[in-house]
């Protein structure tokens, strides 16, 4: 019950001999006293670790090929300004999936080129905000998505990139939405 899944945990996570938990060295309790609860703590230090360990693994065999790989970050992880400005140092790119997600990664300072906008519900107004900023690419989770992307950047006399997502029919047995 006790033990620490290295999978779970950050790798600077352990227990105490008192059986209490330390994130990087610094008690939980330390920091639920300073900052409350409940509260969501990340190791910066494992956290760049784990994503440049992923960017060289995936460049490396990308190049292996005679080809290049673009690395993205997962906003759904978790997102804030603070994570995007990591990523953004790492030279990374960025997936987000909400306007509020684009908000934080422009925020950070991270290139707009380097974020790719994903989501199956896309509002108009999100879409427009994409293309206006330069997104790298816009992906089309739907057919009606290719009319909305194609009139905002008409509206914007751009050209907006893009990336089509395929469904084949392989299907994770999720919830329904």
């Amino acid at each position: 019950v006790n033990s620490i899944a290295e999978s779970v945990w950050p790798r600077h996570a352990k227990r105490r001999a008192t059986g209490e938990l330390e994130v990087a060295g610094v008690p939980v309790t330390e920091i639920a006293n300073q900052y409350g609860t409940p509260i969501y703590v990340i190791d910066e230090d494992d956290f760049r670790a784990r994503a440049t360990s992923v960017k060289n693994v995936l460049q490396a065999a990308a190049k292996s090929i005679g080809t290049t790989a673009k690395v993205y970050y997962a906003s759904k992880a978790f997102m804030s300004v603070e994570i995007a400005s990591w990523i953004n140092e790492l030279e990374l790119n960025i997936d987000v999936a909400s306007g509020g997600e684009l908000a934080a990664a422009l925020a950070s300072g991270i290139d707009a080129s380097r974020i790719g906008v994903h989501g199956n519900n896309k509002s108009t107004r999100e879409i427009a905000r994409a293309v206006s900023v330069g997104v790298g690419a816009i992906v089309i989770d739907s057919e009606i998505e290719i009319e909305r992307i194609a009139a905002a950047a008409t509206a914007q006399d751009k050209v907006q990139k893009v990336r089509l997502r395929v469904n084949i029919g392989v299907h994770a047995n999720t919830h329904d939405f």
